[in-house]
């Protein structure tokens, strides 16, 4: 089988979520004999052709306004599928957004082949979510008006779609009801296991630590997420300063928080854990090879998901879960689906500091070296990505029928 997949951006460097689903499902497909051909763009073309027997087809990414990105985008695909299609014929097309499909209509249209939409999230509302002003909001109403229109023709030409929840298909059929009668499945995402696993023991995780210029003696709560708007950071912050306060007791002085990831609300909060007297406690990584935030993950004790919205899945939180570690999170979205499977009692059931510092409280007072061993042993039992393509397979195989 011959897979084209389509995917809007990837650095093998630096990709979230979409990138992943992309990027281990193509493993997966690999090993088990298939051809994996994939359109993208990228900041940096000539760096890779060819990762994991993946092949690659590449533009330049640009800086410029939106429209000025979209009609380079449309032009650039365009001419790389058409290029492709002169040299292969794919058995499949897997779509991972309607922008790495643009300008592609009349094309997908003419191959009789199943082509699958993968939904990760709705387009136009990850850019409302990111508009804090009221002007600013209203003036792109247009644009977002736009953005659901283009994903809304594109999901109409796909043949069935794969989100990672039961929340995300809820979100798609919110803003897409033509497609309600499409074929469709939910398939959870996983970690990758040759990166995510847990220490062999605790000296081996004092290795790890020093290794970071980690004290052996603390204790290490870790948030890794874009440092954006809907992804609760300043929850946590705030969360953090209520717990100092509520609970003087406690021995906070052996408390951090180590933070990973970046994004355009970055120097926001950093001026906030500066504000709210957190400098001592708070650790700003930055951005994180897989490599090390998986080495960051083993050297922690909790991990947060302080999510705020639109959280599809959350596949930060299997994989701290397959690196042995203990999750809470806000019961929003993917997280909520997750967690309630193993324990209610980790879910932080309202999107506020409050909430948040009481559940961290409540799990820094529990043996978090057992609730580490209870989350391994549900994440062992129920995510994993080779399931979760030989699943894909068989629902291109259901779609393959219908032509």
């Amino acid at each position: 089988m011959r897979i084209l997949q389509l995917i809007d951006a990837f650095n093998p460097e630096n990709y979230g979520g979409a990138g992943r689903v992309f990027f281990e499902t193509s493993k997966q497909f690999v090993l088990s004999g298939c051809v994996v051909d994939v359109i993208c763009r990228t900041d940096n073309p000539d760096a890779f052709k060819k990762i994991n027997n993946i092949n690659f087809f590449l533009f330049n990414d640009i800086q410029a306004g939106s429209l000025k990105r979209f009609v380079y985008y449309k032009k650039n695909v365009q001419s790389l599928f058409r290029l492709y299609l002169e040299q292969y014929s794919p058995d499949v097309i897997i779509m991972h957004s309607s922008v790495s499909a643009i300008g592609l209509a009349n094309l997908l249209k003419d191959l009789k082949i199943p082509k699958i939409y993968y939904f990760h999230s709705p387009w136009h509302k990850e850019y409302e979510i990111r508009i804090r002003n009221f002007i600013a909001y209203t003036l792109n109403i247009p644009l977002s008006i736009v953005r659901k229109n283009h994903e809304d023709f594109y999901l109409n030409l796909a043949d069935g779609f794969v989100t990672l929840s039961k929340y995300m298909r809820s979100e798609m059929l919110k803003y897409h009801k033509t497609i309600s009668t499409k074929p469709y499945k939910i398939l959870p995402g996983a970690a990758d296991s040759e990166l995510f696993y847990p220490p062999k023991d605790y000296s081996h995780k004092l290795v790890i630590r020093k290794k970071l210029n980690l004290s052996e003696s603390k204790t290490y709560i870790i948030v890794s997420r874009r440092l954006i708007e809907r992804t609760g950071i300043d929850l946590i912050l705030k969360a953090f300063a209520l717990m100092i306060k509520k609970y003087p007791d406690y021995n906070f002085e052996n408390l951090h928080l180590i933070i990973t990831g970046r994004g355009n609300k970055e120097v926001f909060f950093k001026k906030l854990s500066k504000d709210l007297n957190l400098d001592s406690f708070v650790l700003f990584t930055g951005y994180l090879s897989e490599e090390n935030l998986a080495d960051f993950y083993r050297a922690s004790d909790l991990f947060v998901m302080p999510s705020k919205s639109l959280e599809g899945f959350g596949l930060a939180t299997v994989e701290a879960m397959a690196s042995g570690i203990p999750v809470i999170g806000t019961a929003i979205g993917g997280t909520k689906e997750i967690l309630i499977q193993l324990d209610e009692k980790l879910l932080i059931q309202s999107i506020s500091s409050e909430a948040m510092a009481e559940k961290i409280y409540f799990m820094l007072n529990q043996d978090l070296s057992e609730w580490g061993k209870k989350t391994l042993k549900f994440y062992n039992e129920t995510f994993s990505w080779n399931k979760h393509s030989k699943d894909l397979r068989s629902f291109i195989s259901e779609i393959n029928n219908l032509y």
